[in-house]
């Protein structure tokens, strides 16, 4: 397994009517695949109703691709509302089906409240963001062979 990652692939910001220069209205995935199983998708905006069949897209283009493993980034990522939820769990169920995993990284205190409330954070591989900018893992309910 190579450490060197392939260039970026960018997604074009989600938009359904709303001007796609307000940042609050849009989300954007960048795809970085470290090897042909695995890939990081870097999630930054809001992933809500109107851009949770974005990530519904991109993350059925990279299974399609091949990769079989998700990290799920959301280090940058604004407001996650049930829509969002509802598109997690969708590509969570998408990765199982295709024998891989997924494991979201960069928690902040807002979605780790969100996840452990609808006990979701019992299903997914998790990990926290620290204060440092790094990550914490957590208690997951992912077998750590497939993540």
């Amino acid at each position: 397994m190579s450490d060197a990652a392939e260039p970026a692939q960018v997604s074009e910001p989600a938009g359904s009517g709303y001007d796609a220069a307000m940042a609050q209205d849009t989300l954007t995935i960048e795809v970085v695949r470290r090897n042909p199983r695995s890939a990081r998708l870097q999630l930054s905006g809001d992933l809500d109703y109107d851009s949770a069949d974005h990530l519904l897209r991109a993350a059925g283009q990279v299974l399609r691709d091949g990769s079989r493993d998700l990290v799920v980034d959301v280090s940058a990522l604004g407001i996650c509302d049930s829509s969002g939820l509802g598109a997690l769990i969708e590509v969570f169920h998408n990765c199982r089906d295709a024998d891989g995993g997924m494991r979201i990284v960069g928690i902040g205190p807002h979605l780790k409240q969100l996840l452990a409330r609808t006990g979701l954070d019992e299903v997914f591989e998790v990990q926290a963001r620290t204060g440092l900018g790094g990550s914490t893992s957590a208690p997951t309910g992912l077998d750590a062979s497939s993540g």
